[in-house]
């Protein structure tokens, strides 16, 4: 009677747990498909969702029939064993048909657990399906690309899961087999019962098959050998290996042939020689003989035997990494810009990013971030048309920090009160106020806004920091922004998130989330809308996680919305494009294919190609006809602000350093390799990296545009010898022009226009001087700006008080050639490199009281005419503060007016 009692519990148990395991997996599933139809994408989630099913149920079927079949063949062993087991006089420890009921749970029960496994390889199936070619064939077997791409990852995970099954197979009847006395070493000598050498000699045979076709693939991965001097099949592989390969599938069938004739032969003998034909062939083969050629026959004459295969992988890396339509334009590096070259290129120069994304992010968060519970989680870089001006500008989202959020503890404050950030603030990249700080266009909690870029609607409830669930729209309302000594509140009127209709509703998403309030609570109704997966990079991957993502996500204002939108670079890649050398072991193909907007306020998503030639992103479009869009389907105004992504353009570059060689000699010699430069940053030597400008790109564009820029020097050397830029506006999306300096000439680069400034003795001074008064000296990122045929560097310098830590930008340092100037403006180092205006004294350069700018000695007026002196005292200042905030057609434009004003000052009355 205790043993049913306890039987009982434990199968009521059981039933609790799976009742418990079944009813989370349905909430999970069903959650999910709710969020799938909020986006409209309901196609994805059930393609997804019915591939793995169906990969799953046919491998887990194909398996346990196969299980199910080898343990029925040892089931007479079976029923011998279980009596051999038992004590005598008992019986067999188990029924024949225990037997039978045990062989169908654990090929049920072997089937399930690789059907689980292998239906992670949905995404392998379906792009082996819907495979588009890439128009391009490998220089080894003239296969096209798509086959090592989509079809060779297919026959792996085949070849694989077989070996696996048919080792294990064997491994398991062989014990069986063993324990149950059909295989023994009775006189001295293996003994095989018939029936288990007729068995297992089957399964050798059908495993040894299986290598045959094992080796022919290996063939085919001989195009991603890492053996020879560049990446893919070398001299020893083709001509070595290769053959190796080929007689290594022959002796595989041979070896099935000798296994099959153990079973009808009965000698031991013939399963040994089966072994040592394999065991030979892979040593003896496989190894010494491509090890001897590589020593004996490539090594002495490498460049000669492996040129052709040098050239393989320097075309197949440049294609791969969209490196093969680089433009590539002489630069002459002049060093003879002049006044007037400068003022043809006003645009440029007023554009020049003196503040740096960090030492500005830190300003923002000290004096932007209005309550504690507000966080800028990055300071991005972009262009808008500001007041008729294409203008850089630096960006930055007003997020909710739910680590600071108060009463954190308390579930109403945690989920339905503080629920988004709020709007943006934004900067010119070239303008700073009086006091060294950014000369903000967008501002406050409300945003203000100075310029004619308006946000009607500043709530971000999806971002970079969202990370937990939050429900909107409920009887409790929630925080807008602060208001001085009170809040605003707002009740949710968008389409994000799911509603919350019904108690089925509710009580999914409370056992998904383990959190019974969202039943309990009096708050919701049927109007509340749930949000989750609200985390950018999490929202993008949960729709499409087959795409790798760019580190960095940026937020722009739609003008013609007037609301706020994330950008978020996605890229299609892989690890198995022939001959292509890997990058970081992480990819060795990759295209910027796909352009996601997200709705900061509605969690709406769009996936915008553009990269249509991208056989990768053809292949996910046929899989997923639902997900995807055009480009030109993007709005005009998100249009406007798609950039060129850092990521992809430092691993393009990072590739070309080194294959930009297309000489295999010069290549294999590594003669021409270029490095990063070096820059100065917060008193320490880094690696420079790529970063945004505004300007007009020498003999190729004759209108200003949005680039992404790189430097490159020899390596071990500090000139410049090249430098590279990615186009980012529309008319020209994804264009990458490279820049060669003349081999002749010695142009000075950026390391060396660092050290410079180390060396100048009043530049060093100063700086010895503000460190002594206990600031901090930040020197910000050197950049080289290209004026026509020349090369500008500017670096910002900012001071920072120790106990402060709120960097001010003090200085600008600009370089030509082998000329360097200081000053306090862009504008006023501008004129003291070219010679409009003295270098300041030393005691200028300390003084940071922005009265200095202004001297009233330097201007005589006569008294006689009142009128005029003030006209041209007010056009000086007007002069003055536009030569600070670097705008310098309006300098121009002034400073010829006040010429006019004084001259007809000086003329007298008539």
């Amino acid at each position: 009677m205790r043993g049913r009692r306890r039987l009982v519990i434990w199968v009521a148990v059981g039933a609790v747990a799976a009742f418990l395991l079944l009813s989370s997996t349905v909430s999970y599933y069903y959650t999910e498909i709710l969020w799938f139809e909020e986006l409209g994408i309901r196609s994805v989630f059930l393609t997804v969702l019915s591939a793995r099913f169906l990969v799953g149920l046919g491998a887990g079927l194909l398996f346990g029939l196969f299980v199910f079949l080898n343990l029925k063949l040892v089931r007479g062993t079976l029923i011998q064993l279980s009596g051999q087991l038992a004590e005598p006089g008992t019986g067999r420890w188990f029924a024949p048909r225990m037997i039978d009921r045990i062989t169908v749970l654990a090929s049920a029960g072997f089937g399930v657990l690789t059907g689980i496994s292998l239906s992670t390889e949905w995404e392998t199936i379906l792009r082996y399906i819907h495979q588009v070619p890439f128009g391009l064939q490998d220089p080894l077997y003239g296969r096209e690309i798509a086959f090592f791409v989509f079809t060779l990852p297919v026959y792996r995970v085949v070849f694989n899961s077989a070996g696996f099954l048919l080792l294990l197979s064997t491994l398991v009847v062989g014990l069986i087999y063993f324990f149950a006395g059909s295989i023994n070493f009775l006189g001295g000598r293996v003994n095989v019962h018939p029936r288990a050498r007729a068995h297992l000699g089957g399964l050798i045979a059908a495993y040894l098959l299986l290598k045959a076709w094992g080796y022919w693939l290996d063939a085919f991965e001989l195009v991603y050998s890492p053996r020879g001097v560049a990446f893919g099949a070398s001299y020893a592989d083709v001509h070595a290996q290769l053959p190796v390969f080929r007689i290594m599938t022959v002796l595989s069938i041979v070896a099935a042939g000798i296994a099959l004739w153990y079973i009808r032969a009965r000698d031991i003998r013939w399963f040994y020689a089966a072994i040592a034909v394999m065991l030979v062939g892979s040593l003896g083969l496989g190894t010494v003989y491509p090890a001897a050629i590589q020593r004996l026959v490539v090594q002495p004459n490498e460049i000669q035997m492996e040129r052709p295969y040098i050239e393989y992988n320097i075309d197949y890396t440049r294609a791969a990494y969209g490196l093969d339509d680089v433009t590539e334009v002489p630069f002459a590096a002049l060093d003879t810009l002049d006044w007037e070259q400068l003022e043809a290129n006003m645009d440029t120069v007023e554009n020049v990013r003196l503040w740096d994304w960090q030492p500005l992010l830190e300003t923002y968060r000290q004096l932007h971030t209005i309550r504690a519970y507000y966080e800028f989680p990055d300071a991005d870089v972009d262009r808008y048309t500001i007041n008729g001006e294409y203008q850089q500008v630096l960006i930055a989202a007003r997020e909710l920090d739910y680590t600071q959020v108060p009463g954190a503890e308390t579930w109403v404050n945690r989920r339905l009160q503080y629920t988004h950030g709020h709007g943006v603030v934004m900067s010119p990249a070239a303008r700073f106020t009086e006091e060294g700080l950014p000369h903000m266009f967008i501002r406050d909690i409300p945003p203000e806004s100075e310029i004619d870029v308006q946000i009607d609607n500043p709530s971000i409830y999806y971002g970079e920091l969202t990370g937990d669930y939050v429900v909107a729209n409920t009887h409790e309302p929630e925080l807008h922004y602060p208001a001085g000594d009170t809040n605003v509140y707002l009740h949710y009127d968008g389409t994000g998130g799911v509603p919350l209709q019904g108690m089925l509703r509710r009580s999914a998403f409370a056992l998904r989330f383990g959190d019974y309030n969202l039943i309990l609570s009096g708050a919701l109704h049927s109007e509340s809308r749930i949000m989750y997966h609200r985390g950018l990079q999490e929202r993008v991957l949960r729709a499409a996680p087959f795409l790798m993502l760019d580190d960095d996500p940026y937020i722009v204002v739609c003008g013609e919305e007037n609301r706020l939108f994330w950008i978020q670079d996605a890229y299609t890649h892989s690890t198995r494009f022939p001959y292509s050398e890997p990058y970081a072991r992480q990819t060795n193909y990759i295209r910027n294919s796909v352009k996601v907007v997200v709705d900061a306020y509605n969690g709406d998503m769009g996936f915008y190609i553009f990269d249509e030639d991208d056989a990768m992103v053809q292949t996910y479009q046929s899989i997923f006809p639902d997900l995807f869009q055009p480009m030109d389907e993007m709005p005009g105004s998100l249009a406007e602000h798609v950039r060129y992504p850092m990521g992809l353009f430092e691993m393009q570059m990072e590739m070309f350093r080194t294959y930009h060689m297309t000489d295999p000699v010069v290549f294999y010699n590594k003669e021409d390799l270029w490095a990063f430069p070096e820059e100065t940053f917060r008193g320490q030597t880094r690696r420079m990296t790529p970063y945004y400008i505004l300007a007009n790109l020498p003999g190729v564009g004759d209108e200003l545009e949005f680039l992404t820029m790189m430097p490159f020097t020899p390596e071990h050397r500090d000139v410049m010898i090249a430098w590279a830029a990615g186009r980012s506006d529309m008319d020209n999306y994804g264009e990458l022009v490279v820049y060669l300096m003349p081999k002749g000439r010695t142009v000075l680069g950026p390391s060396q226009i660092e050290a410079r400034i180390d060396q100048d003795d009043e530049i060093s001074q100063l700086f010895t001087l503000w460190g002594q008064s206990g600031s901090s000296v930040i020197r910000g990122n050197l950049l080289a700006l290209p004026i026509e045929e020349s090369l500008l560097y500017v670096e910002p310098i900012y001071l920072e008080a120790v106990d402060r830590g709120l960097p001010e930008l003090r200085r600008v340092v600009v370089a030509h050639g082998r000329r360097l100037a200081m000053g306090r403006s862009v504008a006023e180092a501008m004129e003291i490199l070219f010679g409009k205006r003295d270098p300041l004294e030393v005691d200028e350069l300390v003084e940071v009281d922005e009265d200095d700018l202004i001297d009233d000695d330097d201007v005589d007026f006569p008294a006689a005419d009142v009128e005029g002196t003030e006209r041209a005292w007010d056009l000086f200042q007007r002069a003055q503060e536009a030569l600070r905030d670097g705008n310098w057609s309006r300098y121009g434009d002034l400073m010829s007016e006040l010429e006019d004003t004084l001259q007809r000052l000086r003329e007298g009355p008539e």
